[in-house]
């Protein structure tokens, strides 16, 4: 995938951080999903930081990665392997950050046209 996740999104910079985003009409299903499951995996990762006081430099050292690389992946400037979101969840000691939809209409980003 040479798009970033943020990419498939009508305003882009809204990636990781509202619930509230439009999806582009033309994104493949599955990359759309991927980029759906990232997204919300995301404002679930920076509201647990707040909850915990935490910051994105703190959960990166704490995870042994370079923060500048962490912080693309959650701004969805790059793609979240299930690795890292595994590792993400264990060091947060919170499996209900994991992205799970209810039904396939969840992991259908709704789209706008155009």
């Amino acid at each position: 995938m040479s798009a970033s996740p943020r990419d498939f999104l009508t305003d882009p910079r809204l990636f990781g951080r509202t619930d509230k985003v439009s999806w582009a009409a033309a994104t493949p299903e599955a990359v759309a999903a991927h980029a759906l499951l990232q997204h919300r995996f995301c404002v679930a990762v920076d509201e647990r930081l707040r909850e915990r006081a935490l910051t994105r430099t703190d959960l990166a050292r704490a995870l042994d990665v370079v923060p500048a690389t962490l912080g693309k992946k959650l701004r969805g400037h790059d793609w979240l392997q299930i690795r890292d979101m595994a590792a993400i969840c264990l060091e947060l000691d919170a499996v209900e950050l994991w992205p799970a939809p209810g039904s396939l209409d969840e992991l259908r980003p709704p789209r706008t046209d155009g």
